[in-house]
């Protein structure tokens, strides 16, 4: 059985959507470096641990799947930090061992705001995402396309919205995918609105236009 990495899971997600890594970072407030770090697997090229299983849920939201199962790769994947070699610490090399703990001093602040920048630029991303209204997309039926008096529309949103289809409530499945029937009584262009709306009261509004026919 084949076993894919962290990165080669999450790139192709990415490249699924058909977005570059720019457009991405631009998107989600992350660095573009870390992004290319990630998806290459380069482990000492990112921040803290805690901060990559950040990363790796932004995708999970962004591309809209489970995130545990690439988490639980990234746990099994992921090297554990080796701890400093005390034993170069002489009593006769006092002014390495200064030369080390600046060195190291220096090190910490760098880290640390890294650290700070990472977890802010993430937080703006959250904000964002929150004020976001819901994802929806609809798979069928296309934009001006022949149907019978009966059409079926299919699609996905967020699973935690209320969904309407022309002002009928419409059941989502536990993974926001939806069906559902619309009938038309007279031939012609009509229009399908499917309405997605959140906790929030953001609502995203899509219409496809389809031109009915009557049943040969």
């Amino acid at each position: 059985m084949t076993s894919y990495s962290v990165g080669e899971i999450l790139k192709a997600k990415r490249q699924a959507k058909k977005i570059s890594l720019a457009s991405f970072s631009r998107l989600t407030y992350i660095n573009q470096d870390y992004l290319k770090a990630l998806e290459a697997n380069q482990w000492s090229k990112l921040p803290d641990q805690a901060f990559i299983k950040g990363y790796i849920k932004t995708y999970a939201q962004f591309f809209e799947f489970d995130p545990k199962p690439v988490l639980a790769v990234f746990r099994r994947d992921y090297p554990e930090k080796k701890a400093l070699n005390q034993a170069s610490f002489t009593p006769t090399s006092r002014l390495r061992k200064r030369f080390f703990i600046r060195r190291l001093l220096n090190g910490w602040g760098a880290a640390t705001l890294l650290v700070v920048l990472s977890a802010l630029a993430y937080a703006t991303f959250q904000w964002h995402l929150s004020q976001k209204p819901p994802t929806l997309i609809i798979y069928s039926p296309e934009d001006r396309q022949p149907v019978n008096k009966r059409v079926v529309v299919r699609g996905t949103t967020e699973p935690s919205v209320k969904l309407k289809v022309n002002d009928q409530p419409v059941a989502l499945n536990p993974d926001g995918s939806f069906e559902t029937e619309v009938k038309f009584p007279v031939e012609g262009l009509a229009a399908i609105i499917v309405t997605a709306t959140d906790q929030k009261g953001k609502t995203t509004e899509k219409i496809r236009y389809v031109q009915v026919a009557l049943e040969d």
